[in-house]
């Protein structure tokens, strides 16, 4: 292991004297612009002499504040030299004579005034009306980062195609301008519920109030979703469901201004609750007007477990035939195992396996990737 060389000060100033005439041949008279590269000079000379004194310490701090100082500055130029390419070119062979090579210090590329803006800049300037401080401000946020127009067209038409005059579009931009940057098919597609052009919402509003919601109420804004969600035809197909299982065009109003989201449900769906219900469970399909919610519940995970439970315990004899049918399917899990499972001891534990085979059956299907409907 080298051992640290101890030298007196006036011979580290000797050496540092030496090193600033050999700056000065290499970048002529030293001023304030290269102060920076002769206290990178002297950082280096201390650094290969291994000399561990105060001046090496000062010198330490003094290159780490300039370094602050000049490459985070908007055009930082390192070592004065103007370049295009990645890594700067250091074409003097004096700089060669260095004991460390400044090479190890370039971790930052040049830049001029005259240099062109980013892509994503040039096209909110030209596209949206952008200001150039604005659209800057949006580059340098991470908010637009593309180098081709590609993808920022394909979020232009997405808009254009749901109605969107460019004017509109204009001011979505304007206000989140990272939207140019996600992908139509996978984000922007989930939220086409929620683009509903001006006329439209009108006509969904004056819709909903007809059925008799309250605008005040939440459930409004939960009516106007389910109505934009789903289109005139499939609202039609799933009435005409419902009533092939005994609802009639009141039982579905009164259903839908309950829980709204039940006409989110697919007809797939409404069909397999359906023939589970009636047919496997024997029970009537009005029941489920008084709580629509339940055709919401995963089939496998919720419905099919806790009604087997409840049809044994009707069979049995052990819940009244009068008792609501739906109720048991309001609860937590934690709380339908203590009133319709635990609660009758004798037979806690059959009622116990007959729930838990088929939760393990629900959960063993959906690892097999087998698709529950929705």
């Amino acid at each position: 292991m080298k051992s640290d060389l101890c030298l007196d000060t006036f011979t580290i100033k000797v050496i540092c004297i030496v090193w600033v005439f050999r700056v000065k041949i290499v970048f002529g008279c030293v001023n304030d612009q290269n102060r920076f590269l002769i206290c990178l000079i002297f950082y280096c000379v201390l650094r290969t002499l291994r000399i561990r004194t105060l001046m090496s310490h000062l010198i330490l701090t003094t290159f780490r504040t300039m370094l602050k100082k000049w490459f985070l500055s908007n055009n930082a130029v390192l070592c004065f030299i103007t370049t295009k390419s990645t890594t700067p070119k250091f074409n003097n062979p004096l700089l060669h004579q260095f004991p460390i090579s400044p090479r190890r210090f370039c971790t930052i590329t040049a830049t001029s005034e005259s240099n062109t803006h980013p892509f994503s800049v040039s096209y909110l300037i030209n596209n949206f009306g952008f200001s150039h401080e604005s659209a800057l401000k949006a580059f340098n946020n991470k908010q637009v980062r593309f180098n081709t127009p590609d993808n920022a067209d394909s979020v232009i038409t997405f808009f254009q195609n749901h109605g969107f005059p460019n004017s509109n579009i204009r001011i979505i931009i304007q206000k989140a301008p990272w939207l140019l940057s996600s992908q139509p098919h996978k984000r922007l597609i989930r939220s086409r519920p929620f683009l509903i052009c001006s006329k439209d919402l009108i006509n969904s509003l004056e819709e909903i109030k007809g059925l008799g919601f309250d605008p005040s109420t939440t459930t409004f804004g939960y009516a106007l979703l389910a109505n934009n969600c789903t289109s005139k035809k499939l609202w039609d197909e799933k009435v005409d469901v419902l009533k092939k299982w005994g609802w009639s065009d009141e039982d579905v109003i009164r259903a839908f201004r309950c829980h709204p989201d039940m006409m989110l449900t697919s007809i797939e769906k409404i069909n397999l609750v359906m023939s589970f219900w009636v047919n496997q469970l024997g029970w009537d399909s009005l029941a489920l007007t008084k709580r629509p919610h339940i055709l919401t519940h995963s089939l496998e995970k919720w419905i099919v477990p806790r009604g087997l439970v409840v049809q044994f315990l009707l069979m049995k004899g052990l819940r009244k035939k009068n008792a609501s049918l739906v109720t048991p399917f309001r609860y937590s899990e934690k709380l339908f195992l203590e009133k319709f499972v635990f609660s009758f001891k004798e037979e806690s534990d059959y009622l116990l396996k007959i729930y838990e085979e088929k939760i393990k059956l629900a959960y063993t299907m959906e690892n097999n990737g087998m698709p529950f409907p929705n």
